[in-house]
């Protein structure tokens, strides 16, 4: 039979470091880490020199022509421009038909008594209204116009007036006559008859 166990011997020195043994494989990679908490701003670097430019692109073709816009408000009237120098006169007009025949005139001044000399006096002017009068102290028996400046420039109108062509009232004594024409031509001449 087994007999009883001694006591432990006292431990033995430590004996010679053992050689390295050979690396193990690499373990797999553990698992990513959370994000550490962002660090503070840097202090802004100084600017950089600027770069040299760039050659010019070439231009791109153009694009195609878009639509007609909206016809816009029309505008304020514009001042008025200043009136167009005269235009030439036109060719004479056809003689118009003949108008109807007038009213009779009033009654003119009762003639002078027995033998009188009349004097014509006559005046012509570039007007539609030309007045002949007569000399101081004389008075008008008489008078007319006449014209050479063709068909269409007739007598109007032919009476008794003062020197400013104003026809005179029934009763008075006038001293001028007054010729109406239908246009102003240089031939255009009244005529007037003078009695003392």
């Amino acid at each position: 039979m087994t007999g009883a166990r001694g006591a432990t011997g006292p431990t033995g020195a430590r004996g010679a470091t053992g050689a390295t043994g050979a690396r193990g494989a690499t373990g797999p990679t553990g698992a990513q880490g959370p994000t550490g908490a962002r660090g503070p701003t840097g202090v802004q670097g100084p600017t950089g020199a600027k770069g040299a430019t760039g050659s010019s692109g070439a231009t791109g073709t153009r694009g195609p022509t878009g639509p007609t816009g909206a016809r816009g408000a029309t505008g304020s009237r514009g001042a008025t421009g200043p009136a167009g120098p005269t235009g030439a006169r036109g060719p004479t007009g056809a003689r118009g038909a003949t108008g109807p025949k007038g009213t009779t005139g009033a009654r003119g001044p009762t003639g002078l008594s027995g033998t009188a000399t009349v004097t014509v006096v006559s005046a012509n002017a570039n007007n539609v209204q030309v007045t002949a009068t007569c000399p101081a102290g004389q008075h008008a028996v008489g008078g007319g116009g006449f014209s050479t400046g063709g068909q269409n420039i007739d007598l109007t109108a032919s009476f008794p007036s003062n020197s400013t062509g104003t026809p005179t009232a029934s009763g008075t004594n006038p001293t001028s006559w007054t010729a109406r024409f239908a246009s102003a031509t240089g031939s255009n001449t009244a005529y007037v008859l003078c009695a003392p």
